[in-house]
């Protein structure tokens, strides 16, 4: 499945985002050569006023309207919502499979995550659902999020061995700093190094959610937020502000243009016309080897296996 190097997240797009603004929003994304939209099927149920999902539909209806075929569409299942529980059952995932299509308005679902591990349902049921989909035409590709490396690794072994569709791809909170080994993210799951190295050795590609944290290396008026506060953090900061005024461009776009030059995808988003634009000028080959190097030392621990210590 070819996607563009950057995610367009749309959690809020509908909602805290109104509509107007946010097809104004992927029109700009779109116009700057992205063909990749992140959604779920619970965005954005928690926010008051909206107990129904709003998320598919308004991209159902930003798709139909401009007649964009060539986008590359990723949701997710998993999460509770309404009267949903948390659960990747089998028939779980096939009830809300359907009501994405339909929301959506499309025949087949792109990617398909699941959005946060069940330890209560066999990996055995969940995998031989996804296969199911997959062989119907109902989707395309599949990725896990919110998941432990193990996890992944037990449930593509598990579909290799009957010849079932394995995940591709696994979408993890994951950014240049890595957060306190106390933080409380509720049921986001950070990366972690063996995460990292589980998907160089098998080349599933990384998405990275929340890969700015609010934005905070391109704002004076946003510190780090809770959960990364530390002084070695504080110091790759320093780092970070110290090469965007060297190459002149926001903190943000530095870190993305790093994440990209890493193999990862970032998933952007934004909540006005100016920080889409800022986060899509992010790019490859802007940044000079010894400044990657740089970055790399500050996130890379020296004892990860594949690494040379830089």
């Amino acid at each position: 499945l070819e996607v563009s190097a950057l995610c367009l997240g749309t959690m809020y797009f509908g909602v805290k985002v109104e509509e107007t603004l946010a097809e104004r929003l992927l029109d700009i994304y779109y116009e700057r050569g992205g063909r990749f939209l992140d959604t779920a099927n619970k965005y954005a149920t928690w926010v008051p006023g909206f107990s129904e999902p709003v998320g598919e539909k308004l991209l159902g209806r930003w798709l139909r309207s401009r007649g964009h075929r060539d986008v590359v569409v990723a949701t997710k299942l998993g999460y509770p919502y309404q009267e949903v529980p948390q659960s990747l059952a089998g028939g779980i995932i096939r009830q809300e499979v359907e009501k994405s299509l339909k929301r959506l308005g499309v025949e087949c679902i792109d990617l398909l995550y699941g959005h946060v591990d069940d330890y209560s349902t066999p990996q055995e049921e969940y995998m031989q659902t996804f296969s199911e989909l997959v062989a119907e035409g109902k989707v395309r590709e599949l990725g896990m999020s919110n998941v432990l490396a193990w996890r992944v690794a037990r449930a593509n072994m598990l579909a290799a061995s009957r010849a079932w569709p394995q995940f591709s791809c696994v979408q993890t909170r994951l950014s240049l700093l890595w957060p306190r080994t106390d933080a409380d993210f509720s049921r986001q799951v950070p990366a972690t190094c063996e995460l990292l190295d589980l998907a160089r050795v098998e080349k599933l590609r990384l998405l990275c959610y929340s890969p700015l944290l609010q934005g905070c290396f391109g704002r004076s008026d946003r510190g780090l937020p809770e959960g990364y506060v530390t002084e070695y953090n504080l110091q790759t900061m320093a780092l970070v502000g110290t090469l965007a005024a060297k190459y002149g461009i926001s903190g943000n776009t530095l870190v993305t243009s790093w994440l990209l030059e890493q193999g990862f995808i970032p998933v952007i988003t934004g909540s006005n016309t100016e920080q889409i634009i800022e986060n899509c000028t992010a790019a490859r080959g802007v940044l000079e080897r010894a400044d990657l190097a740089a970055l790399d030392a500050r996130f890379y621990p020296r004892w990860l296996p594949g690494r040379d210590g830089a």
